[in-house]
């Protein structure tokens, strides 16, 4: 997983992941090309790779896979990532502004719909999400009422933990927040991508853990 934060808003932050995402494959076509062709990796699909990507709401998602049973709040499943990117051409495909409640207590809430935070997951044929990225909540009082709300925190105070644990984080807001945006990017993901496999366990260079190993 490769880690960005940086000072931006949503649109920024969807550029810094097209272009990142753009980099790695024209730094395999460049450099790897010997070993694309060993791993029968399709290089003229990888060529067609554009920016900008394609964008769809969560709403229209959901939309379209009504008939399969998707209604508002579900989390997509990868065999529905899936189908929306076949929709889509088979290109890298941004689904954005994912339900509050399904999302990360830190993302930030759209100014215009409250059910909604500035969110996107960069899917991509062959292994699906990607990326998850989001505009950060930098104002304190709301970080504070997200994060008391959230499972996550709930799940904390049944464990034995309180607010406490988070004082630092909230004091950091309260003293120096400012609009900030960023995202995770799967490099196996990517590469599952890159190499054209079902099995992300392919794209995985050591075990990760022991049941990788077995």
């Amino acid at each position: 997983m490769v880690e960005l934060e940086f000072a931006g808003n949503f649109e920024q932050l969807l550029g810094h992941v097209e272009n990142i995402t753009c980099s790695m494959i024209n730094c395999v076509l460049a450099e790897r090309k010997e070993e694309l062709v060993l791993l029968n990796a399709d290089v003229e699909r990888l060529r067609k790779v554009r920016k900008p990507f394609q964008r769809m709401t969560y709403a229209k998602a959901v939309e379209l896979l009504a008939d399969f049973g998707v209604r508002w709040g579900d989390d997509l499943r990868s065999s529905q990532e899936k189908m929306l990117v076949q929709i889509n051409g088979n290109q890298p495909l941004f689904v954005t502004h994912f339900p509050k409640a399904i999302k990360f207590f830190n993302m930030k809430e759209n100014d215009e719909d409250s059910k909604i935070v500035n969110s996107a997951d960069l899917l991509l044929p062959m292994s699906g999400e990607a990326v998850g990225a989001a505009e950060r909540e930098y104002r304190q009082d709301k970080l504070h009422e997200r994060l008391v709300n959230s499972s996550m925190f709930k799940q904390l105070v049944e464990k034995g933990g309180s607010i406490e644990d988070f004082k630092w984080y909230l004091e950091f807001y309260e003293k120096q927040g400012f609009l900030h945006s960023g995202c995770g990017i799967g490099l196996n993901r990517v590469t599952q991508f890159i190499l054209g496999v079902d099995d992300i366990r392919a794209t995985t260079a050591f075990p990760m853990n022991r049941e990788s190993i077995l």
